[in-house]
């Protein structure tokens, strides 16, 4: 019984201990569970903050990226406009076309750009653009953008050019309309000077002895076209739009005539080819004479006068302009040079002439003795020696005479005095319109020759006429280069022996009048020159923002 009782008290300690232990496995299990749990959380808050920690380095670089692509990307457009700022320069024929001041802004794909140059002679600033000296220095700005990014540079450059005049100056005798050569009128080369040549816009009248060795070139549909009478000589080929008329014992180096006819009539000669496109040719007797080829795409109304026969290239040419030579082409049409000068370049002194000064400027004095020097002569006189002096008395509503001496005994000018004229510098003479009378004498001193413009400025100021005229016996010594230039007419009715050019809107020579070709003077005046090829020279490039 004993051991029966102890069988079973082991029994019931087995019983207890597997129930014991059979609550306890789901309470580890459960812990176990937990662990895991947490390890899960924590795992995941991990890759959470790993993600997020690499997302925001992933947004910052390319935040970074973007900002470095924008800032790359304006600095190639600033330095794109520079770039195009040179291209520009090089490639400028006149000071019109260079870049202008004010600021440029040009779309790119990617950006813009906006670009501004200050120009400048020596210290002197040049901005709004009016002339352009031979050498100036210019200062580039450039301004790329691109998203929010900004960059600017600069380009300190030098510009030279080499200056030429203007078509217009090309010419010795220049005329916007007529010009009418009477009375024995001369125009010759001068030694190394321009070519002898003469343009008139309108019409062009040339009688009683005149001569011209260079060329003459007429535009002048619909008006009194081209008439030469009574000896009137011209060496070279005489080039006229319209009708031509020759008379008596005129004598031409050549023609070609374009939208007009030719009339022959006495004795004319044209010792070279005469070729006229859109007209006929009538010859009114059997005195003209034409010693080269003829081509004329009108009819020929006579074949009396002196022409070689078989040379008619195709006689007529019923309108077809075939006829005419490969060579033979219509020069083009010349505009009249606008000259307003308003600034001068820094060497140049400049002496402006107002109010009361006007009154009697170019007339002798009398302060109590005898007659003293005119204003204009002290000017002249006192204007700096080898240098370039603008005398503007251009804003004088009146004016202004050159009072002149009387002639001596023998008929001719005082070699001295007050009305004798001695350049020791250039001089550049601004008027709105002037006269001369009497004796008037200009001449270099020994270390000449100098050269002498007078000028008015275009547009005319005020209501003045714009005149210049010349009369009696005005004398222009031969070591003085003149440029006589306006709007307005010049007129000559003296025997004046001038070396230089006359540019104006209308030209009337007579009383032998002789003009030497020379076209030096116009070189003195910025606004008649025109640059040629521009070479541009970068003397420095900065960075100025990033």
């Amino acid at each position: 019984m004993a051991k029966d009782r102890g069988q079973d008290e082991r029994r019931a300690v087995s019983a207890r201990r597997a129930a014991v232990t059979a609550l306890a496995t789901p309470r580890r299990r459960r812990d176990d569970e937990g662990s895991v749990l947490v390890m899960v959380l924590v795992l995941c808050f991990v890759v959470a903050t790993s993600v997020t920690v690499a997302l925001t380095t992933s947004s910052a670089s390319v935040e970074q990226t973007h900002a470095y692509t924008n800032t790359t990307s304006a600095r190639l457009a600033a330095e794109s406009g520079i770039q195009a700022t040179l291209v520009a320069m090089k490639s400028a024929t006149s000071y019109t076309a260079l870049p202008p001041c004010s600021p440029t802004t040009t779309a790119l794909a990617s950006g813009s750009y906006t670009t501004t140059v200050a120009y400048f002679d020596g210290p002197t600033a040049l901005c709004p653009l009016s002339r352009q000296p031979s050498k100036m220095t210019a200062t580039i700005t450039a301004t790329g953008t691109s998203g929010n990014a900004s960059v600017q540079m600069q380009a300190q450059v030098t510009i030279a050019s080499t200056p030429a005049p203007m078509p217009a100056f090309d010419y010795s005798l220049f005329s916007a309309s007529y010009v009418k050569m009477d009375s024995g009128a001369t125009l010759i080369a001068g030694s190394g000077a321009a070519n002898p040549s003469v343009y008139a816009g309108t019409t062009f009248y040339c009688t009683n002895t005149n001569s011209i060795e260079g060329n003459v070139e007429v535009f002048a549909p619909g008006s009194g076209g081209v008439s030469l009478d009574s000896s009137c000589a011209i060496k070279g080929t005489l080039y006229a739009e319209g009708s031509v008329s020759l008379t008596n014992s005129v004598s031409l180096g050549g023609l070609e005539a374009f939208g007009g006819s030719l009339s022959m009539t006495s004795t004319p000669t044209i010792l070279g080819s005469a070729y006229v496109s859109g007209g006929g040719i009538t010859i009114g007797n059997s005195g003209p004479t034409i010693d080269g080829n003829v081509g004329v795409t009108g009819s020929i109304g006579s074949k009396t006068g002196t022409i070689p026969p078989g040379t008619f290239e195709s006689a007529p040419c019923s309108g077809s302009p075939s006829c005419m030579p490969g060579n033979v082409a219509r020069p083009p049409p010349q505009n009249f040079p606008v000259l307003d000068p308003t600034s001068w370049p820094s060497s140049y002194t400049v002496d402006t002439v107002s109010g009361s000064a006007c009154k009697n400027f170019g007339s002798y004095q009398y302060p109590g003795g005898g007659p003293a020097a005119s204003p204009l002569a002290d000017d002249i006189a006192n204007a700096p020696a080898g240098g370039t002096t603008v005398i503007d008395a251009s804003q004088c509503s009146s004016r202004v005479d050159l009072e002149g001496a009387s002639t001596t005994s023998g008929g001719s000018c005082p070699t001295s005095g007050l009305s004798y004229y001695t350049l020791h510098s250039n001089i550049i003479l601004m008027v709105s319109s002037l006269n001369d009378y009497g004796c008037n004498t200009f001449a270099s001193d020994s270390s000449g020759p100098y050269d002498l413009v007078v000028m008015v400025p275009d547009p005319i100021p005020g209501s003045a006429s714009g005149e210049l005229y010349f009369t009696n016996t005005t004398n222009f010594a031969s070591n003085v280069n003149v440029l006589l230039y306006t709007p307005g007419e010049a007129y000559f009715d003296c025997n004046d022996d001038l070396s230089g050019q006359i540019v104006a809107g209308s030209v009337y020579t007579t009383n032998s009048f002789s003009l030497t070709a020379t076209n030096s003077a116009s070189n003195i005046i910025p606004d008649a020159l025109q640059p040629s090829a521009n070479v541009v020279t970068v003397d420095n490039e900065v960075l100025l923002k990033d």
